[in-house]
């Protein structure tokens, strides 16, 4: 599996949250990623684009912007969009996220995170207790 952040489908928010990166790149690479397991016809690796929907009135007046890219990404061949609500941590409104439960044994071998100029690191998995 491969998620790509590229939180606003609008190039606006992306680059001012994504800091050093472009948003044209971050979309193109995405659509050479589905293009290449299209082509060669592999059914792996499984890819997400995950996006926020944003309070900001701004973000949701480029509705049909939003729309169209996201039907590309579609057509293209990504398998799955993920939106997810703004959350902002700083906010005094936030609610207090339950204690976290890391898991300790499989994650440096599964997860990480790629950044914008090819750094590698390992990705954070935490669980919250059910």
């Amino acid at each position: 599996m491969v998620s790509f952040s590229v939180d606003g489908f609008t190039k606006s928010p992306t680059n001012r949250f994504r800091v050093g990166a472009t948003f044209e790149k971050t979309v193109d690479n995405i659509l050479r990623l589905a293009a290449i397991r299209r082509e060669g016809k592999f059914k792996r690796p499984y890819i997400i684009v995950e996006k926020i929907r944003f309070k900001n009135p701004e973000t949701t007046a480029r509705q049909e912007e939003i729309s169209a890219l996201r039907r590309r990404f579609l057509d293209a061949g990504v398998d799955e969009i993920i939106e997810k609500a703004e959350y902002v941590w700083a906010e005094a409104s936030a609610p207090e996220p339950p204690r976290p439960r890391l898991f300790r044994m499989h994650v440096p071998w599964y997860a990480m995170v790629i950044c914008f100029d090819g750094t590698v690191t390992p990705a954070p998995r935490i669980s919250t207790p059910t």
